[in-house]
C-alpha cells in the first residue's frame, strides 16, 4: 500500500513540477522526489526524537526548522496521546500531508496543560482543486472550468458519492474575492480531458441569478470528506500560540468533547503568500463541539473558509424511551456528557415548545442491546415522519439511563438541553475575521464572550447565535456579552440576503423545524449587544428572536438592507424589514442606537414583531 501511494504522489509531483504551477511559490514547485524523500527522513528522526523526549517526560521539546512530510507508518501524522506538560516549540518548522488524506495532520487525544508554538502547516498536493470558468450554457445548465495549473484533479466518484460534499463557490476573475451566489453544490463533473470539466450545480445557482458569475470568474471545488489540521479530542489545557494554517483537507482546527479550557493566540489561517490559491479550508475554519469549557481565540486571523469561520456548540440529546416517571433513556451523539447532578431543559422537537427541567440524580450507560437497537432506529422513525434532522445520521451515538430528582413526562423524540458540555466561558476577542462563504462565528453555552473583533466579507451573518433542531447544535445561549465588535459587508451572498436565518450581522434566536424563530418559547437568556459598529449589511444590522433579558444599546447601524430587498426574498425578510428587529422576546431594553442610510425598502429603525414583551423604548 506505501509502495503504491508513493508511486502516486511520484507522479504528482511530476505534474505538479511541470510548466507554471498557481498552488505553490516557485521555491515549493520546484521540489522533486529526491526532495520528498529527504522530508519524510526529517520526519522520522523528528518522531523517533520526539517519542523519546516524551517518554522521558521532558517538559520541552524544539522541532528544528525545516519541513516535515507525513505520509505513512510510522509517520502518517503527529500524534499525541497521553501527554501531559509539555512545550513543543516549532519555529521555522512547517508540516506537509497530502491533502487527499484521511488523516488528522496534527492530532491529541486525552492530552493535558500542552503547548504548540510556531508551527507552519500546508498541503503538497491540495485536498480541493479550482479552475477558471471558460463557459456558461444556461439552456444545459452547465457551466466548463478549466483546472488550474499545480492545483490537482478531482477525485471521482468520491468527491460526488454523497450529495453535499462539495460546495459551489466561486470568485472573481479581477478581485479574486467570493461572488455572492446562493448556497450551492456541484453534483455532476464531467472530464472533458486536457484537465477541463463539464459541472451541474444542484440549485443552477449561476442562472438563477444570472449575471453574478461570468466566464473569466473561478469555481473552486472544495471537497469536505478529507480531514483536520489540528484536531484535540477529549484534551484540556491545550495552547495553539503563533500557529500557521496555509491549507488543510477540511478544517484548520477542532476540538471535540472534554474538559476544554483550550487557547488559540495569535493563529493565522491565511492564503499562502506567492500563490493564486483562493481558499484555505474546505469546510469550518475552527469547530468545538461537546466541550465543557469554551475555547479562548484571541488576536487571531481566520478567513477563506467555505463554511462557518467558527462554530461553537454542544447538542441536544434525543428521548429514545421513557422507562419510569423519573426516569429516561437518552441518545447523546458525538461525545460522552456527565449528566449527574446537571439541571436539564425539555422541549418538543420541532416546535422547540418547553416540556419543564428536571436535575439528573444519576446518569449510565445502557449497555442493553435491545435498548440500543431501539435507539438507533430514531433516526429512520424521523425521516419517515418528516422530521427533518441530519445531527444523529451516521453517528457513533452514547444511549444514557437518566434519573431525575423528579418526575418528567417526555415522549420519543423530545429534546434534552444540556449545558454541560457546551462550550461555556468561551472568549472570542480581538480577532481579525474575513472572507467566509456562510457564517463569521457561531457560538452557544452560557457566559460567552464576542469582544473586539473585527469581521468582514462574510457571505451570511456575521455573527449567529442559535439552538436548532436540524443540526442538533445547542445549548441557547444565555449570559452573553457581545460587545465593540465591527462588522463590515456581512449578509453579501443571495443567500444571505433571501433567507432569514442566514441575514443579520447579528442574529441570536432559536430555530423551529422550519428554520423561523419558534414561536411563544424564549431559549435565550441576557443577551447584551452593545456598542458595536455595523456597516454595510443585506439584511437586518440586529435580529434577535427567543430571548428573555438583555440589552440592546449603543450599537452604530449604518447601511442595513443597503440594496432593494431580492422579489424572492423570504417572507419575513420583506415584511418586517429594518435595522434592529426583535420578536418571540421579552424585558430587552432597547436603546440609544444610531442608525443611517438603511435601504430603500426597510420599514423602520427599529421593529418589534410578534410575540415581543417589555421591549423598547427605541423606536
Amino acid at each position: 500500500m506505501m509502495k503504491k501511494t508513493l508511486l502516486m504522489l511520484a507522479a504528482l509531483v511530476l505534474a505538479l513540477t511541470s510548466g507554471a504551477n498557481d498552488a505553490y511559490p516557485p521555491e515549493i514547485a520546484k521540489w522533486t522526489e529526491a526532495d520528498l524523500a529527504a522530508q519524510r527522513t526529517r520526519t522520522v528522526k523528528l518522531m523517533r526524537d520526539f517519542q523519546t523526549a516524551v517518554k522521558a517526560g521532558a517538559g520541552k521539546f524544539v522541532i528544528p526548522p525545516g519541513d516535515y512530510r507525513f505520509d505513512e507508518q510510522p509517520t502518517r501524522n503527529f500524534f499525541l496521546q497521553d501527554v501531559r506538560d509539555l512545550e513543543i516549540d516549532a519555529s521555522g518548522a512547517t508540516f506537509w500531508v497530502d491533502g487527499r488524506r484521511r488523516i488528522d495532520l496534527v492530532s491529541m487525544r486525552r492530552c493535558r496543560n500542552v503547548k504548540l508554538s510556531n508551527l507552519t502547516v500546508d498541503y503538497y498536493p491540495l485536498g480541493h482543486s479550482q479552475g477558471r470558468v471558460t463557459k456558461l450554457d444556461p439552456a444545459a445548465k452547465s457551466l466548463e472550468i478549466e483546472l488550474a495549473p499545480g492545483f490537482p484533479e478531482p477525485v471521482l466518484p468520491l468527491w460526488l458519492e454523497r450529495p453535499g460534499q462539495v460546495k459551489a463557490i466561486f470568485f472573481d476573475e479581477k478581485t479574486t474575492r467570493m461572488l455572492p451566489t446562493r448556497l450551492d453544490w456541484v453534483s455532476r463533473l464531467e472530464p472533458l480531458g486536457s484537465r477541463r470539466y463539464r459541472a451541474e450545480i444542484r440549485n443552477n445557482s449561476p442562472f438563477v441569478d444570472p449575471g453574478i458569475v461570468k466566464e473569466g470568474d473561478t469555481l473552486v471545488l472544495p471537497y469536505r470528506g478529507y480531514r483536520q489540521a489540528v484536531a484535540l479530542v477529549d484534551c484540556s489545557g491545550i495552547t495553539l500560540e503563533n500557529v500557521t494554517v496555509y491549507g488543510s483537507g477540511q478544517m484548520a482546527f477542532t476540538e471535540e468533547g472534554g474538559e476544554g479550557g483550550n487557547a488559540y493566540r495569535r493563529c493565522r489561517v491565511v492564503r499562502r503568500p506567492g500563490t493564486k490559491r483562493l481558499i484555505v479550508c474546505s469546510a469550518d475554519i475552527f469547530h468545538s463541539t461537546k466541550v465543557a469549557k469554551g475555547p479562548l481565540i484571541e488576536e487571531c486571523e481566520f478567513s477563506w473558509g467555505c463554511d462557518d469561520l467558527i462554530n461553537i456548540h454542544g447538542m441536544f440529546s434525543l428521548v429514545s424511551r421513557q422507562t419510569a416517571p423519573d426516569e429516561v433513556l437518552a441518545a447523546s451523539i458525538i461525545a460522552p456528557e456527565k449528566f449527574e447532578g446537571e439541571k436539564l431543559r425539555f422541549y418538543t422537537f420541532g416546535s422547540l415548545a418547553p416540556k419543564g427541567s428536571a436535575t439528573v440524580v444519576r446518569a449510565v450507560l445502557e449497555k442493553d442491546p435491545a435498548a440500543r437497537a431501539d435507539a438507533a432506529k430514531l433516526p429512520g422513525e424521523m425521516e419517515a415522519a418528516g422530521m427533518r434532522s441530519a445531527g444523529f445520521y451516521g453517528r457513533e451515538f452514547f444511549l444514557y439511563r437518566l434519573k431525575f430528582d423528579a418526575p418528567v413526562k417526555l415522549g420519543r423524540y423530545d429534546l434534552l438541553e444540556s449545558f454541560g458540555h457546551s462550550g461555556n466561558g468561551a472568549r472570542i476577542v480581538n480577532n481579525y475575521f474575513h472572507d467566509g462563504f456562510t457564517r463569521g462565528i457561531l457560538c452557544r453555552g452560557d457566559g460567552v464572550t464576542i469582544e473586539n473583533n473585527r469581521i468582514e466579507r462574510m457571505m451570511m451573518s456575521g455573527l449567529y447565535m442559535a439552538s436548532e433542531n436540524y443540526f442538533l447544535e445547542g445549548a441557547g445561549p444565555s449570559n452573553v456579552s457581545i460587545r465593540n465588535n465591527e462588522f463590515r459587508e456581512v449578509c453579501m451572498s443571495m443567500q444571505g440576503r433571501k433567507h432569514h436565518l442566514e441575514g443579520a450581522a447579528i442574529l441570536v434566536y432559536s430555530a423551529a423545524a422550519d428554520w423561523h424563530a419558534a414561536r411563544g418559547v424564549q431559549l435565550c437568556r441576557n443577551i447584551a449587544i452593545e456598542n458595536n459598529r455595523i456597516v454595510t449589511a443585506g439584511t437586518f444590522g440586529i435580529f434577535l428572536a427567543n430571548t428573555d433579558g438583555g440589552r440592546i444599546a449603543g450599537n452604530t447601524i449604518d447601511g442595513a438592507f443597503f440594496e432593494a430587498i431580492p422579489p424572492d426574498a423570504d417572507r419575513l425578510i420583506r415584511a418586517n424589514a429594518a435595522a434592529i428587529y426583535l420578536t418571540e422576546s421579552k424585558n430587552v431594553e432597547v436603546s440609544g442606537n444610531r442608525i443611517s442610510n438603511s435601504g430603500p425598502d426597510v420599514k423602520a429603525p427599529v421593529l418589534y414583531g410578534p410575540g415581543t414583551m417589555d421591549c423598547g423604548p427605541q423606536k
